[in-house]
């Protein structure tokens, strides 16, 4: 959205496509958690803006390299966002082991007792299980590294530990997943030993950031005139960062 608000101030006619029914991607997501509705707001403005500058947005429109050819466009931006990662833990593949933003999102179904398995160290577990607490589940937070996660903000973390501490939730650290049966949880020490067991878990929702969704983007690869990727296509990395992609890439063109 930011390299297409900026090529066309800059007096390029853009096209800007969207798989989805609409913009925003996993700031829509992340704006489902309790307290985090703002995270919608830059959705907002970007739309506003596309009116004003004559920005076409398509929006239900998955981009191929056949598309793209025939539009014959002069320079294409690949923004085509991150793929969530998988556990990878013995048991990963039961099927009430769910991603945190298929939960955000409702696409997951959840059962009563929960375990977060936020391993990202970034605020998409936390903001997860307090979601879940918020709509009455039994929850753990486990969090596999001995100190507190590096990724988010200190503030934001205490203000989001301090809610599910309050809520009831659990919140376990420097333990990590040894396997997982379907129902009965094995955990063990990051560093060895302090082997732990939790039954009649009923839902294991993972949170392990994303992985380049790069796939359009080597497709295109010396088919087109000008070729960039950006954001999240490009390597896992927050709002901020995939925003200044966007300018600089738009600067250049």
């Amino acid at each position: 959205m930011e390299a297409a608000r900026v090529a066309a101030l800059r007096g390029h006619a853009v096209a800007l496509y969207e798989r989805g029914s609409e913009l925003g991607g996993q700031l829509l997501i992340a704006a489902r958690a309790p307290g985090r509705q703002d995270m919608a707001e830059p959705v907002r403005y970007y739309r506003r803006q596309f009116e004003l500058l004559g920005v076409e947005v398509r929006l239900g429109t998955e981009v191929t390299l056949e598309m793209v050819e025939q539009e014959g466009a002069d320079a294409v931006v690949v923004a085509t966002g991150g793929i969530a990662a998988r556990g990878a833990f013995p048991g990963s593949d039961n099927p009430n082991v769910v991603l945190a933003r298929d939960v955000l999102s409702g696409k997951a179904e959840i059962g009563k007792k929960v375990v977060v398995y936020s391993m990202d160290r970034s605020t998409e577990g936390f903001t997860t299980a307090d979601f879940l607490l918020e709509s009455g589940r039994e929850v753990e937070l486990l969090i596999p590294h001995p100190i507190a996660p590096l990724a988010t903000e200190p503030i934001t973390f205490g203000f989001i530990m301090t809610r599910i501490a309050r809520a009831g939730g659990k919140i376990t650290m420097g333990l990590d997943i040894a396997s997982f049966d379907g129902s009965g949880l094995v955990l063990g020490g990051v560093f060895g030993g302090n082997v732990q067991s939790r039954e009649g878990i009923d839902t294991i929702v993972v949170s392990r950031g994303s992985k380049a969704n790069d796939g359009l983007y080597k497709a295109l690869k010396g088919r087109v005139k000008e070729l960039y990727v950006i954001g999240q296509a490009l390597a896992p990395r927050k709002m901020l960062e995939s925003t200044l992609d966007g300018l600089r890439v738009a600067r250049t063109i």
